[in-house]
């Protein structure tokens, strides 16, 4: 009898502890920095399956980097998200914004934009981070199609034969993930031991290439793929393991990392080094950051303080306009610009600090 009821208190312990559950409150907030280091070693892909222990202790702090997450309306390109309610960068002297949905049903990454020379450029491939309340066996799918650019060929393939003369062509790309929970337990790093959920995500993209035949786009012909060996991409798979934990102080991934199932190996794992913190928006570095006025109409006035850094203005498409470095009370000339809407935005000490809506008249 006794056996029995110790035996009962084990599988009881067991099944409460194999509960770990993630939900919007343990995912990080606007204003966050979450502090990433890279690790450019390879280790052995670790078993998955229930009460694991993952010992990444060894891992080395190379390249740390802050992922900085701020409101999706403070960076250029958000028109194109309308459903993001965050979006952060990696770098702040990059011009790469990612945008997210998080929300009580799910993390969703849903696409990116870059600002280059002066335009913006959008991507929208989506993913599924996490689906809430998040637990051991959950799964989920995900799908989303881009359309690549299209490029001129100008390309008859068989001369005055039936075939249409290849035109223009560009390919439609699709990404489909598939995503399970495959494993809970403790994940150990340099940072500390964590109640943890392995999420095991395959991600496999499919090119259909399109020709322009008039004003319309279609499927090219067998006929004429058959002539251009080699010309449509093989389908691209890649594996991803993130270890995701309930500990609300982390507030992403604890280590994300490709492996491949041929070699059994997790490569170039990014891990969290240090917990978040406040580094953006509403901290006090922002509040001491001012422009004026507003309305303007001349110069412009940013407030900077001892701050040094970068003050850029966009128009109201997200476009950069004006650029130019900037300390104590930075003067910068919007005489030239047309009246309007416009955001400056400032990164201040290499963080991204503040993004205000001004009236150009």
């Amino acid at each position: 009898m006794k056996k029995i009821v110790l035996l009962s208190a084990f599988s009881f312990a067991l099944s409460a502890y194999s509960q770990i559950t993630i939900n919007r409150s343990h995912v990080v907030e606007t204003g966050y920095g979450v502090n990433y280091a890279s690790d450019t070693n390879s280790y052995p892909l670790p078993d998955l399956g229930a009460n694991k222990t993952w010992d990444f202790t060894g891992l080395k702090k190379v390249d740390p980097y802050v992922m900085s997450f701020g409101h999706n309306s403070w960076y250029p390109g958000y028109q194109s998200f309308p459903s993001a309610t965050h979006a952060f960068l990696d770098d702040p002297s990059d011009s790469f914004y990612q945008f997210a949905e998080i929300s009580e049903s799910k993390v969703k990454l849903l696409g990116s934009s870059e600002v280059y020379l002066g335009e913006v450029e959008t991507n929208n491939f989506s993913m599924t981070l996490l689906n809430f309340p998040t637990q051991f066996g959950n799964s989920w799918t995900d799908a989303s199609t881009e359309i690549t650019p299209p490029d001129y060929i100008g390309y008859d393939v068989d001369g005055a034969g039936p075939l249409p003369a290849l035109d223009s062509v560009r390919f439609s790309v699709t990404q489909n993930m598939n995503s399970k929970v495959e494993g809970w337990g403790t994940c150990k790093t340099p940072l500390g031991d964590f109640n943890s959920l392995a999420v095991k995500t395959t991600i496999t993209f499919s090119f259909k290439p399109q020709m322009k035949l008039g004003k319309n786009w279609i499927t090219i012909p067998k006929g004429i793929l058959d002539s251009l060996p080699d010309f449509v991409p093989p389908n691209d798979t890649s594996y991803q393991l993130m270890w995701w934990t309930n500990d609300k102080t982390v507030g992403f991934p604890l280590i994300i990392a490709e492996y491949s199932p041929e070699d059994l190996e997790l490569s170039n794992p990014e891990w969290i080094h240090a917990k978040a913190g406040f580094n953006a928006v509403g901290n006090t570095q922002a509040k001491s950051l001012n422009m004026y006025p507003n309305p303007v109409h001349d110069v412009l006035t940013v407030a900077m303080g001892n701050h040094i850094g970068t003050i850029q203005v966009m128009d109201a498409q997200g476009r950069l306009v004006l650029e130019q470095e900037g300390t104590g009370n930075a003067q910068v000339s919007v005489k030239t610009l047309t009246p309007g809407n416009y955001f400056v935005s400032v990164v201040a000490d290499g963080i991204p600090a503040r993004r205000m809506k001004i009236i150009k008249y």
